[in-house]
């Protein structure tokens, strides 16, 4: 064994460095690889905790990959913004194609009585998060556009009432504001997404 390659490393656990460790005290001449993107980090929910890609220990060895040829100018823009002070910005690649990004302030939404009436029908949530939600997401669908309604966990996905669980009912409402002849819905985890695509996200 000359060399151990773990992709993925930011999602990276106690479980998985038990059986790396074993690996290596068999073969102590192997090279150890890791591969990884610390704002990538997505399933602590799964017992995997970033502290290793953040506190790697041997910093000389260690290349940093700046350009982004995946996302649009706008998108990575957004992500530098959300991580600035977590490491180096990153470089959207060369692209023609421009994103358009909406944002909103939770904080400031002025909702109707009538909307937050309108939710608490539906779950427990705060009402002004789902309301925002709804105000991005249901003109696009009305546009009979693809979206998609990302979250970090499942539990952030799940909309309750009372000790009542629905199925996907965040996606069952917004369908139901959109009305008939709507664009596509998917309601996911951010893993769940990986690889997909829509108009909207």
């Amino acid at each position: 064994l000359r060399e151990v390659v773990v992709d993925e490393f930011q999602d990276f656990s106690p479980r998985f460095k038990e059986i790396i460790g074993s690996l290596l005290r068999l073969a102590p001449e192997a090279r150890f690889v890791a591969v990884g993107d610390d704002w990538q980090a997505i399933n602590r929910y799964a017992g995997s905790d970033s502290v290793y890609i953040e506190n790697w220990e041997d910093k000389s060895s260690e290349v940093v990959l700046p350009i982004n040829n995946r996302s649009l100018r706008g998108i990575v823009d957004l992500g530098n913004t959300l991580m600035r002070n977590r490491g180096p910005l990153a470089t959207a690649g060369p692209s023609n194609e421009s994103a358009t990004i909406l944002r909103m302030n939770v904080e400031e939404l002025e909702a109707s009585e009538l909307e937050r009436e309108a939710v608490k029908k539906t779950t427990d949530i705060r009402s002004d998060v789902a309301i925002a939600i709804s105000r991005l997401v249901v003109p696009h669908l009305m546009k009979e556009e693809s979206v998609s309604v990302l979250a970090r966990a499942k539990h952030e996905l799940e909309l309750v009432k009372g000790d009542r669980k629905s199925q996907a009912p965040l996606k069952s409402m917004l369908l139901e504001m959109a009305g008939d002849g709507s664009g596509h819905l998917d309601v996911e985890t951010v893993h769940g997404f990986k690889g997909r695509e829509a108009d909207i996200v």
